[in-house]
């Protein structure tokens, strides 16, 4: 490569630095002892902070030989972004320790570089329909694969002055659709505690927590399309005796199914908080311009946004395992994330399907939760053994899960059934990874049906959920 060819920033590199101008050749002959299709050291070196000496450029040039040895330099000119030549020591001593292995190196590396260490190098069973699996089928055609490690740059953007204030424009709209979220979570724990008997006092509350939804929903929305429903929920209630009961009195029969019943068209108590839900995510979306997005990470037709808000001491650790299973299920999706502290809104798009996930990673004393609303698109039997696999996975994480006109499931983990932190951090993260590969799950199932085996696709997709639970990953 002529300089001419260089990137802007590695041409003012090279004019701005003395050293630099007056060792050129020494430093592209360094450049070609590595080969064709190596990466470009001047463009490496021009993103490292404080090159001074040859001796700079030697530590340079010896840490980016180590990385390529464990497969993590990976062609990326920006890997040493921001980082200080003392920064770069500290990185090549840790990679010369002896008794550590290359996985074990990229693990801890991934604390100082903007990388994600991908499991790989292992034999793994592919169907000829593309599933992914520990072991063979029985009557199932594929063959094992060698996968080999695969590593992703998660490169952080710094923030520009427009984007801290589009940020903090953004950040009152999330608060507004956060506080929706969150009347909607305590509504549906009561409802759970109270499916079998309800009192008056405990239905107040749910309809409280109704009212601060609506109200959020119509302030995001700046619509009133919900009034209608709203009116024949209250006109249901009243024809249902609800003026005649006593504050404490418990309601049964169709008053009491008028809250604890899922109605997805928002016919019910119940069901107008998921409608209410469902549309809300649009709603909050549409009201305010393309949130400013952080990090943007795209691999096999996929993507990833991440949007923080307000940061937290796991806010990291956490992405870089839920990007771990994403990029895992070889899928194709799009996830869309908001990170505001310890709260973490996540949608998730795979083919027609989609997924709304709110998680608070706090002890279920202090309201740590977990909620799920997923929604196939239609109701035929491939859509059923899907939702079978999903249910499967979160009811063995713990969650409480509904699945509501063979179409829609509703998961929840809180104080009733949440132990602690780490559990909430499981139930996400394999939800993620699962949900990221719903529309390979439909595929390799019909592949099952196909094949003549229907009377076994609904064991299959148990056996499907087991062995993604066992492995952690698909």
């Amino acid at each position: 490569m002529v300089i001419e060819d260089y990137k802007p920033k590695t041409k003012k590199f090279i004019a701005n630095n003395s050293m630099v101008k007056n060792n050129l050749s020494e430093i592209l002959n360094l450049q070609k002892k590595l080969g064709e299709n190596s990466y470009e050291l001047l463009e490496v070196l021009a993103e490292v902070q404080g090159v001074k000496t040859m001796d700079d450029v030697k530590i340079v040039l010896e840490a980016v030989t180590l990385l390529s040895q464990i497969k993590i330099f990976n062609n990326s000119n920006y890997i040493f972004e921001g980082l200080s030549v003392a920064k770069i020591k500290d990185i090549i001593t840790m990679l010369n320790e002896k008794g550590i292995s290359p996985e074990n190196k990229i693990e801890k590396l991934s604390g100082i570089l903007p990388v994600l260490y991908i499991n790989g190098g292992t034999k793994r069973f592919h169907t000829d329909s593309g599933y992914r699996l520990l072991y063979p089928l029985k009557g199932i055609p594929g063959k094992l694969v060698e996968e080999p490690l695969e590593i992703v740059y998660m490169p952080e953007k710094i923030a520009l002055e427009k984007d801290k204030l589009r940020k903090n424009s953004f950040l009152k709209k999330f608060n507004q659709f956060n506080k929706l979220i969150e009347a909607d979570l305590y509504a549906l724990s009561l409802i759970n505690e109270s499916s079998s008997a309800m009192s008056k006092s405990t239905a107040v509350e749910i309809l409280k927590c109704l009212k601060i939804m609506i109200e959020s929903y119509k302030e995001l929305s700046g619509s009133d399309d919900i009034d209608k429903k709203l009116k024949f929920v209250k006109e249901k209630l009243n024809n249902n005796g609800w003026n005649s009961l006593n504050f404490n009195e418990f309601i049964i029969g169709s008053l009491l199914s008028l809250f604890t019943e899922c109605d997805t068209d928002g016919n019910t108590v119940h069901g107008l908080i998921h409608y209410i839900h469902q549309k809300s995510y649009n709603a909050f979306m549409s009201c305010v311009e393309i949130p400013p997005v952080d990090i943007n990470i795209n691999f096999n037709s996929s993507n990833i946004s991440i949007t923080k808000l307000k940061d937290w001491p796991g806010t990291n650790w956490i992405l870089k395992k839920m990007i771990n299973r994403l990029k895992k299920s070889m899928g194709r999706f799009s996830v869309s994330i908001v990170v505001c502290g310890n709260t973490f809104y996540t949608y998730i798009k795979s083919g027609a399907e989609s997924a709304q996930v709110h998680v608070k990673f706090e002890p279920p004393s202090t309201g740590g939760v977990v909620h799920i609303e997923y929604q196939e698109s239609d109701t035929d039997e491939f859509n059923q053994l899907r939702l079978l696999f999903f249910k499967q996975i979160l009811e063995a994480v713990g969650m409480k899960v509904e699945v509501i006109k063979n179409q829609y499931l509703n998961a929840l983990l809180d104080k009733n059934n949440l132990q602690n932190r780490h559990q909430a951090t499981e139930a996400f993260l394999y939800f993620i990874g699962s949900a990221s590969y719903g529309y390979k799950v439909e595929m390799y199932l019909s592949d099952i049906v196909k094949k003549g085996f229907h009377a076994k696709a609904t064991e299959a997709a148990r056996q499907l959920a087991k062995i993604y639970m066992a492995e952690g990953n698909l």
